[in-house]
């Protein structure tokens, strides 16, 4: 009888300890995943955030399928990141830059498109790309920027220097069991990010 006792006190004892092991093992794992999620998204502000500073406040195109607009950077390291026209004093656009979001994969690119050459009229140089044509683009023309990425949109928050966009990074975890294999995670963020300015 006491060796009984003994056991069903021991698979009690056993039984606890494994059940916390289990939910520990299963918290570190969704902890790391929404880290993982957020350092993705975080990536993503990072990146659109550089661009966006050297952007034209007026030429910007927007939707569900990614942003395009010009800026002052060109794709030759070697030249300024910015210059202005010595006639009219405005600044010099070099390129377009277009961020595409692959809703298949959650993958965000970034593509470039130098201009024929500089200009400092914003409205002169046609568009490489419009939003429609971001999902055609070829994958290996684009550098991955964030991956895991549901969406990136502007909220509407706006002021004259700056615009707030609301990144929503998605995931799955494995929970590792019977009931419920695994669970979706989701990380979003919304930040200003800093527009740039066609003054002289």
């Amino acid at each position: 009888m006491e060796v009984l006792i003994v056991a069903v006190l021991l698979f009690s004892l056993l039984s606890l300890v494994t059940n916390f092991l289990v939910k520990g093992k299963r918290m570190t794992v969704k902890t790391e995943a929404l880290s993982s999620l957020q350092r993705e998204a975080t990536k993503l502000s990072r990146a659109l955030g550089r661009d966006l500073a050297r952007a034209c406040g007026d030429r910007y195109q927007w939707g569900t399928e990614g942003i395009i607009f010009l800026s002052t950077k060109s794709t030759d390291s070697a030249q300024p990141t910015l210059e202005f026209d010595s006639a009219t004093g405005m600044v010099l656009w070099k390129k377009w830059v277009a961020y595409s979001l692959d809703s298949e994969t959650q993958t965000v690119r970034r593509y470039t498109q130098d201009l024929a050459g500089p200009t400092p009229d914003q409205f002169a140089p046609p568009s490489a790309w419009d939003l429609a044509d971001l999902a055609g683009l070829p994958v290996n023309e684009g550098k991955t920027v964030a991956n895991n990425i549901l969406e990136f949109v502007p909220t509407g928050k706006a002021d004259s220097q700056s615009m707030e966009f609301r990144i929503v990074a998605v995931g799955r975890v494995p929970l590792g069991n019977m009931a419920e294999k695994d669970k979706e995670l989701r990380v979003e963020i919304k930040t200003m990010l800093r527009l740039g300015s066609v003054a002289p």
